[in-house]
């Protein structure tokens, strides 16, 4: 047996994605080479009346003019667990401003990212709104030095009172991306009218539990379609849209990587299937698919690190979500994506690649290689099983 690990390297440096990082370790070590481009990602404004508010749900996290270390850390660590980040704002001076002017230290600000994060990892996430707030009443270094410099977390409660089924689902629709992914999953399926009927005027949560049971009763259909070039044709089309919707349709390299391999044969793709990397995975059976007849791939499966699970409840290699589909069933698969997007986000920023590759293994064992499609941005959270795969 072989194993091919093949990591999805983004591309872009911003995501909108649910419980990605934000701020790759590459990026945040190497601010000469990527400090325009991640100053630019930012909402960026400019005051010269900046007011601490603490009226509102923040926390301000303090450094200093030069400083890239904060002087209060237990501010958020002493209520940060049942809260939800919305934004995070950087506050600094618009200063020195030279004669060829203002130039933004990327050194510094990348520190002070480090810096945050070592508070705080959760904080490296890519579905909170990143701002930075420049002070441009800036007359000499006594004067800015007695200016707020730090961050501003910018939170919600979690809503962690109700019932444990409910307070699973209750965290679906805290994002735009989230609401969203509902919309297209109403437009995308053509949906019995009996389900669009009782999903009309519900909420998110109602929506969203609905479409569990939807899914799922089609999974456990073992009825099979018969492929035709019309099916084949259908679901091309279905997959693009798939790719085009949750992802980059000119980001074509794990497309590229299966057609450079056509010697893969009886191949188990085992696939992070969270936030960033659903486009990944969708161009796994996208090649699969218009290379059907000769097409080596022959199982999937599929992992969300822990479906909704709290991060404090998921136990290593016991992490759960995960889930199994033979490649031939195109039609089941395209299903299987949907319930497993449903089901969780994967919440923390570690994935269980190890758990869902034994488990891949255990449940298709006459495959021949696997070939894992990872994110580079994750932690692999179960590398100490690594020395279980035989």
């Amino acid at each position: 047996m072989r194993i091919v690990l093949l990591f999805a390297f983004l591309l872009t440096i911003v995501n909108s994605t649910i419980g990605q990082v934000r701020f790759s370790d590459e990026i945040l070590n190497n601010p000469n080479k990527y400090g325009s481009i991640i100053e630019k990602s930012f909402n960026i404004k400019e005051t010269s009346t900046f007011k601490i508010d603490s009226t509102t749900n923040k926390i301000f996290l303090k450094n200093g003019l030069r400083s890239s270390m904060y002087i209060n850390p237990d501010a958020w660590l002493s209520i940060a667990e049942n809260l939800e980040v919305i934004s995070i704002n950087i506050v600094f001076s618009k200063y020195p401003i030279r004669k060829n002017g203002y130039f933004m230290y990327h050194k510094l600000l990348f520190n002070r990212l480090k810096n945050l994060f070592l508070i705080d990892p959760y904080l490296n996430d890519s579905t909170i709104e990143w701002n930075i707030t420049l002070h441009t009443n800036c007359l000499n270094d006594k004067q800015v030095d007695s200016l707020f410099h730090g961050v501003i977390i910018e939170y919600k409660l979690n809503n962690l009172g109700l019932d444990s089924a409910t307070n699973i689902l209750a965290t679906i629709p805290s994002s735009n991306s989230a609401l969203e992914m509902l919309e297209f999953m109403e437009s995308f399926n053509e949906l019995p009218i009996e389900i669009l009927l009782d999903i009309q005027n519900r909420d998110p949560i109602g929506k969203t539990e609905i479409l569990i049971d939807y899914f799922e009763k089609l999974l456990k259909d073992t009825t099979t379609q018969e492929v035709t070039p019309e099916f084949l044709k259908k679901y091309e089309l279905l997959i693009n849209k798939f790719i085009k919707t949750y992802g980059n349709s000119n980001d074509s390299i794990v497309y590229k990587v299966f057609d450079r391999n056509k010697q893969w044969k009886n191949a188990l793709i085992v696939a992070d299937w969270t936030g960033s990397m659903y486009q990944y995975g969708a161009q796994a059976l996208l090649w699969h698919t218009l290379n059907f007849e000769n097409s080596g791939l022959e199982y999937f499966t599929l992992f969300n690190d822990g479906d909704l699970n709290s991060d404090k409840s998921k136990k290593i290699g016991e992490t759960g979500g995960i889930y199994f589909e033979k490649a031939d069933n195109i039609d089941k698969v395209i299903q299987l994506y949907q319930l497993v997007m449903l089901k969780g986000y994967g919440g923390d920023i570690p994935e269980n690649d190890i758990e869902a590759i034994i488990k891949g293994i255990e449940k298709y064992p006459m495959h021949s290689e696997i070939i894992l499609i990872a994110d580079n941005n994750a932690c692999v959270r179960d590398i100490e099983f690594l020395e279980y795969i035989d």
